[in-house]
């Protein structure tokens, strides 16, 4: 029965706990653009990283790769929910926001507009964190930087006046106006006023009579001060959407697919999808031929090709080689990404399994 109690309090600690990420391997190797970006990632870790996609795509895993692959998972899915994080910032109120805080990133918006710079960048984070992740990690740190700010200091700045303006009985849209004032004495007396619209006759007069040393007066000289820590908090706002545009212009000027996607939508010919995307994992997996895949291939080239006036095996065996060269030409012709370049190396490696196989 002990035991049994100490089971129970052992699950109890790791009830509920969550799987740090829902972006498993699997996940991404279905998607087309993760798995070839994924791809990429494994490309620029070196001789090793190349070698295990080449296990992982020919079933041939060995001891010690599963730690690895999760490694490499992780990695690349903390990349995607960056990414996400980045693409739910770019949205038209705080491009505006950007635009008006950053010379350069105007720029952008004078080109194509903000709809458009939207577009452009969104379009484009998730290639930039796993081809430029330098690039990417200035925008994103420098946005993560605002959202701190903004749910840290500058939270706590508008959640005390608002304290404070209802300590006093003023309205906060009412203090916040008093408090854009910029001469010193009408916004401490102006501020004074709103306090002392709660006091009774005899309140107030008694608070004439001791002019400044009231109260009424010592609590609006010190409602009055907080413009400088409004001014304060703003000038770090400003600050802060200023790094934003200028990581993501600098990006824009210095990223060449980001700036050729910007050239693309400039000229009106925006590049198709399919024309800028590598083939994913399991895309390029899907090319290669095999018996099944290939056999109307394989009885078009025979019907076009007079396959039936070959009698000799020698002619038979070249003919077959002919339309396995054709095939592997037409599988790997103009292939840059990562999986479509493994793949056809696969394909290259076992064209004399596919030629024993054709009849």
């Amino acid at each position: 029965m002990a035991l049994e109690h100490f089971d129970k309090a052992e699950e109890a600690k790791t009830k509920g706990v969550e799987v740090k990420s829902e972006i498993t391997l699997s996940s991404i190797l279905e998607d087309s653009k993760k798995s070839s970006l994924f791809g990429h990632m494994l490309s620029e870790g070196g001789e090793e990283d190349k070698q295990l996609a080449e296990r992982l795509a020919t079933h041939q895993l060995e001891e010690g790769d599963i730690k690895i692959l999760e490694e490499k998972r992780a990695e690349a899915a903390e990349r995607f929910e960056e990414v996400e994080k980045a693409k739910n910032f770019i949205n038209k109120e705080n491009i505006s926001s950007l635009a008006q805080n950053n010379e350069k990133f105007m720029k952008i918006i004078n080109l194509v507009g903000e709809n458009k710079a939207m577009e452009i960048i969104k379009s484009e984070l998730d290639s930039l964190a796993f081809k430029n992740p330098n690039r990417f990690r200035e925008i994103f740190d420098s946005i993560n930087n605002l959202n701190s700010f903004k749910g840290g200091e500058y939270k706590q700045l508008d959640e005390e006046i608002t304290k404070i303006a209802k300590d006093h009985h003023i309205k906060d849209s009412s203090y916040a106006k008093l408090l854009a004032i910029e001469d010193e004495d009408e916004r401490v007396n102006k501020i004074r006023d709103e306090i002392r619209k709660d006091y009774g006759f005899f309140r107030r007069k008694w608070g004439d009579l001791r002019g400044n040393k009231s109260k009424s007066m010592k609590d609006a000289i010190e409602l009055a001060g907080k413009r400088e820590d409004i001014l304060e908090a703003k000038t770090k706002l400003k600050n802060n959407l200023d790094n934003i545009g200028l990581a993501i212009s600098l990006s824009v000027d210095r990223d060449e697919v980001l700036r050729n996607t910007l050239a693309n939508e400039l000229t009106g010919k925006p590049m198709d999808s399919k024309e800028k995307s590598d083939l994913g994992f399991k895309q390029s997996r899907e090319a290669v031929p095999t018996l099944e895949n290939t056999k109307t291939e394989w009885e078009e080239y025979k019907k076009k090709n007079d396959w039936k006036k070959i009698t000799s095996e020698p002619e038979q065996e070249a003919f077959k080689e002919r339309f396995i060269n054709s095939i592997v030409e037409k599988r790997t012709k103009n292939k840059t990404g990562f999986w479509e370049v493994l793949f056809g190396f696969l394909l290259e490696r076992s064209k004399s399994e596919l030629l024993e196989k054709l009849k």
